[in-house]
This record gives C-alpha cells, structure tokens and sequence, in this order.
C-alpha cells in the first residue's frame, strides 16, 4: 500500500483549522486506502475542535489529497482610542530654504481667529472578544481611556469639532485645547525671536530692538523701550521705557471707521460739486 497521511492544520490566529489529506500517487498501479469518515471524526475530536460546519462531506473531501477548511472562529475586534487631530502647530517662519531670508519679518506666535477649527475629536469605538476553533475566547485589545476637553477659549461641538471662542494663541496640554487671547513675550523681540503678529493681546517683558515688528488685533504692552521699530495694534499701546525714532499705531478699528467717514464725506462733497456744475 502507498503512504498517506491524515493531518489537521491550524492558523496562528487560531480561528481556522483545516483538514490535510495526503495520498501518496508516486505510482497508479498500487491502490491506496482511502480515509474513512471515522477517522476524520476521531481526530477531529482528539485535537478539541469544534466544527462550525456541520453539512461538511467527508466522504467527498477523502477521495483525493488537498487542505481543506473545516472549522472557523469568531475574531476578535480590538477597540479604538479615541484621537485628537490637533489643527494647530507651533512654527518659526514660512520662508522657503531657496530663497533669502529676513530674519525681521519671521512670524513667531501661533494664534488662530475666533471661529476657527482648533481641534478635532474623533470617537473611537468598543471591540468585541473572539472564539477560536477549539472554543476558547479570544481576548480583543482594549482601548487606552483618553478625555479630550475644550479649555479656556474654547467651544466643543456635537460634531466634534473644537471652536476658538476668542482669538489668540491655541495649546494642547494634557488632554485640553485653550485659546489664550494674551500672549506674553517672556524676553526682547530681537532678530532671534522674529516679529510678533498676533491675533489677541501681546505683553512684552523686554525691549523692541531696531527694525523689528510689533503687529497685534488687541491691545500691547511693552515693559521695556522701543527703538526705530513699528509698535501697531488694533486697541490700545502702552510703553513703559523710551520710545526712539519708531512708528506707533494704536487704535486700528477705529482708524479704519475714521477713514470711511471722512471717505464718505469726500464723495458727498465732490457729489455737490458736481450737481452745481450741471446745473
């Protein structure tokens, strides 16, 4: 009689198991003994697994040799954290390495606009446990708890999305978003920290040095001296040291509402003008 072998195989996951045939066919005079169903019963039941297809025809599978699938598991799905995509980075400059840098006009303050997407949340969701061949359970991996909140200056919204309330500088520290309206400027503004433009209030704990820029939508306070610099806010400027040969400009809203007025009152004095020369 030819060799044959009779043999069950199952996956690393565990969650199929299959049935190997093997018939030697190295020569078609001799005759080989086919398996018998029982057979197949009896390992079936000596290696624990537990079949989850019942109508499967062993009298078909054991004419011929080949890996047949016999049983299947349940995998496991393991949980989803939940993520934070943050809309916000902290960045020193947008100039391009190609191109020659002004070191003067580097933007140094991350701020956002009231309104804007800060942050997003995404929900993750709960697994389910596994059943391997051998009906055993397959433990699924289980998410990290993480609990994202929508700080100072911040909205969260059904959709998941986190608004600025305010404009200012956005952070993300330990699971919050905050937009902070004042940013503090812990040193001088000098070639090293670039110029500030910031969407909320600026306070200065040092000096301006020549050539540099100060460009706020709220107010800015300046504890040290400004020398040959712009100082411009939309509120109002305080300056506690000297003041040399620099350019200051407080009050940009209402300058602006100025400057249609007086827009408005030009147009209505050339509209006279014109009437009286038609007439």
């Amino acid at each position: 009689k030819r060799e044959r072998s009779l043999s069950l195989d199952v996956s690393p996951c565990r969650t199929k198991a299959y049935l190997v045939i093997q018939y030697d066919e190295s020569s078609a005079s001799d005759s080989c003994e086919l398996f018998t169903e029982e057979e197949v019963l009896k390992l079936i039941e000596d290696k624990n697994i537990n079949v989850s297809n019942k109508n499967v025809q062993y009298s078909e599978l054991l004419k011929s040799s080949g890996r047949y699938i016999i049983a299947e598991g349940i995998p496991a799905v393991d949980d989803e954290e939940d993520i934070i995509d943050i809309k916000f980075h902290s960045s020193k400059g947008k100039n391009d390495a190609a191109t020659s840098i002004n070191y003067k006009e580097i933007c140094t303050v991350e701020s956002v606009n009231k309104g804007d997407i800060v942050a997003s949340i995404k929900k993750g969701r709960i697994g389910h446990d596994g059943i391997d061949v051998f009906g055993k359970v397959i433990k699924r991996k289980k998410a990290k708890k993480h609990l994202f909140n929508a700080g100072r200056g911040c909205a969260l919204e059904e959709s998941g999305n986190i608004i600025a309330t305010v404009s200012g500088k956005p952070s993300y520290k330990s699971g919050t978003i905050e937009v902070n309206e004042l940013y503090e400027h812990r040193r001088d503004v000098d070639i090293e920290s670039g110029s500030l433009y910031f969407q909320g209030h600026v306070k200065i704990y040092g000096s301006v040095h020549p050539g540099m820029t100060v460009d706020s939508k709220g107010d800015v306070e300046i504890l040290g001296s400004v020398e040959e610099a712009n100082i411009i806010a939309s509120g109002d400027i305080v300056i506690h040291g000297n003041v040399l040969r620099s350019k200051i400009a407080a009050g940009g809203k209402d300058n602006y509402k100025l400057n249609l007025v007086r827009l408005y009152k030009n147009l209505v004095s050339n509209l006279s003008e014109m009437k009286k020369v038609v007439e």
